[in-house]
């Protein structure tokens, strides 16, 4: 099935749509994406506070070109290449799937689906088909790591390791660093608001560790995205003080899909430039990431 082909077919099979996602894909020139999101009905009074959070359905109006933009900042960061073996873990609900497919076939590479038998515990996929990209949430890294399937060498063909969607406990990303010895381990973060992920942390010795929490930090922003930390006033913080983590650039959504108010509230203007409030209380720290403390 060719890309035109399949991104036809997207609305029929999936809850979100994608359409001209990579320049030589389709026409039209925007994307929707339905995702689980957070909703805050209380801001943030101050650190070490969180707002409380409920969660319901949005969607979220995506251009074509910050989707694009993503694919291309992935590629150049991950460096895929044509006989690349790629995963996909991701269900199609769940933007992660974006890289999965769209990063994939931009580079002419091979996307394996792995089975939902062996998604909890991926080991012996991951070895019978030579992967050499792998991207999940942590959680399946954490399983493996309590399983004891992270034996060091266990995964000698993998060049690259991407977890993303969830906190990366720094232990399990070591062991996953073990099993796979020729690969990078990366940890991604981003809202849907800021087409799916915005910012990274690459897994290095010594690790980037939030404190108190044992998690790597989640790195810095991507090409052409800027952050900042602001109190509950949106009045911007210096460095190491805590506050709510915002992010500005060419991946930002336009909003939600019929609801000007939230959108108004998530996506305030100050000093003259649009930003998202992710609500993720964070700070940035000498070296100039941004570990995340929520």
């Amino acid at each position: 099935m060719s890309g035109r082909e399949f991104s036809s077919r997207l609305p029929v099979i999936a809850v979100w749509k994608c359409v001209e996602l990579l320049p030589t894909m389709g026409i039209r020139r925007e994307c929707l994406i339905v995702r689980r999101f957070r909703r805050h009905d209380q801001t943030l009074e101050g650190a070490g506070t969180l707002p409380a959070l409920n969660w319901c359905c949005r969607g979220t109006c995506n251009e074509a070109e910050s989707v694009a933009q993503y694919c291309r900042v992935v590629q150049k960061r991950c460096e895929f290449r044509s006989h690349d073996r790629v995963s996909q873990a991701a269900e199609l609900t769940f933007d992660n799937s974006v890289l999965d497919m769209f990063v994939t076939w931009a580079a002419g590479a091979g996307l394996y689906v792995v089975p939902a038998t062996q998604l909890m515990a991926p080991a012996k996929f991951i070895r019978d088909n030579e992967l050499t990209i792998w991207f999940s949430v942590p959680s399946t890294a954490c399983i493996l790591k309590r399983l004891r399937m992270l034996k060091p060498g266990a995964f000698p063909s993998l060049r690259c390791s991407i977890f993303a969607g969830e906190p990366l406990p720094v232990a399990t990303a070591q062991a996953w660093q073990a099993a796979a010895p020729n690969s990078v381990v990366e940890n991604f973060y981003g809202p849907t608001e800021v087409t799916v992920d915005s910012l990274a942390q690459r897994l290095e010795d010594p690790p980037n560790v939030t404190h108190n929490r044992g998690c790597l930090a989640i790195g810095r922003p991507f090409s052409g995205i800027r952050t900042a930390i602001v109190d509950s006033d949106l009045n911007f913080l210096p460095q190491d003080e805590e506050g709510e983590l915002i992010v500005s650039g060419r991946q930002l959504a336009r909003g939600y899909l019929s609801d000007p108010d939230l959108t108004a509230a998530r996506f305030p203007v100050i000093d003259g430039q649009r930003w998202y409030r992710t609500g993720d209380l964070a700070y940035q720290d000498s070296t100039g990431a941004f570990p995340v403390c929520y």
